[in-house]
């Protein structure tokens, strides 16, 4: 399991959901391509208090802080001859 730095995005929620929150939509981001102001938050989670602004907000502090990379090497080391 790989981790991510905890981001909190909602009072009520623990850090550890936040940041599952958060990364689920960066890889959703990834996967379709699509810009950062038509991610679906509301489509998913309607009852969230989750902005667009917010999901890229962290990625651009875990991209600063190196966790990308960190995930990025830790996912290809198996791999690694």
């Amino acid at each position: 399991m790989y981790s991510v730095p905890f981001a909190r995005t909602h009072r009520r929620e623990s850090p550890a959901r936040g940041a599952r929150r958060v990364g689920r939509f960066i890889l959703y981001k990834f996967k379709t391509g699509c810009q950062w102001w038509f991610l679906p938050v509301k489509q998913f989670f309607s009852a969230l208090v989750l902005r667009w602004l917010m999901v890229y907000y962290h990625f651009n502090q875990w991209r600063k802080d190196g966790v990308w990379t960190e995930l990025w090497v830790s996912v290809l080391r198996p791999y690694k001859s």
